[in-house]
């Protein structure tokens, strides 16, 4: 009869633990994941801001953007420190009206290839901010429609997503140490309290065995 009730309480007190920790865990994952995504936003649209700015710096210079233009661009402005902390994680891709990728521009140089191959992953609904993967690599992307085509800006979000991978990890590490700490306090509360009644029990046989051995006698 103990055991069992050693057994329920020990179930009561782990299955009350563990929702409050998953309901805990769940509402800060909840929170830190729009916090991300409304930076990830904030930022893409500033990458765009900044895009359109230097494109139209190269167009009145009389040159169309080119991956030469943009580093003569580059090899000449006072910004250069500014453009790269804001530009160096995305990318100016520029494709035709049969959706196929002419250039993709950016900072830093990425197999052509790479490139290619997002753009048949693309969902092709312009002007909202999308997702996409490719080769473990998070990309947020937008489609805007051109004269000749398309101009998609893509910006590399993997090390913001990290933050939620972290969150995750970090979050079941600590949910396994608690349930195992919670487990072992409420064992020893369990088996203290349980004793007490299994001693009350015992007194309360021995009297009413003594009771009716008098009451015969």
């Amino acid at each position: 009869m103990f055991s069992k009730l050693r057994r329920n309480i020990l179930l009561v007190n782990a299955s009350i633990i563990t929702i409050l920790l998953i309901a805990s865990f769940v509402a800060i994952y909840i929170v830190t994941r729009g916090d991300v995504y409304r930076e990830i936003d904030l930022d893409f649209r500033r990458i765009s801001f900044t895009w359109e700015d230097v494109i139209s710096k190269i167009e009145e210079e009389g040159s169309e953007l080119s991956i030469e233009s943009f580093n003569i661009y580059l090899g000449k402005t006072e910004n250069y420190d500014f453009l790269e902390s804001r530009l160096a994680n995305s990318y100016n891709l520029v494709i035709d009206a049969d959706r196929n990728l002419i250039k993709a521009i950016g900072f830093y140089d990425i197999d052509y290839r790479i490139f290619t191959d997002i753009t048949d992953n693309l969902v092709w609904e312009p002007d909202i901010i999308q997702y996409t993967s490719y080769n473990e690599i998070q990309w947020a992307y937008r489609i805007r429609e051109s004269e000749t085509g398309y101009t998609v800006r893509l910006m590399n979000i993997t090390k913001r997503l990290g933050v939620l991978t972290s969150l995750i990890f970090t979050s079941l590490v600590i949910f396994i140490f608690t349930m195992v700490f919670v487990i072992l306090i409420s064992i020893y509360i369990t088996n203290k309290s349980v004793r007490h009644l299994e001693e009350a029990f015992r007194k309360q046989k021995q009297f009413i065995a003594d009771a009716s051995h008098e009451l015969r006698t």
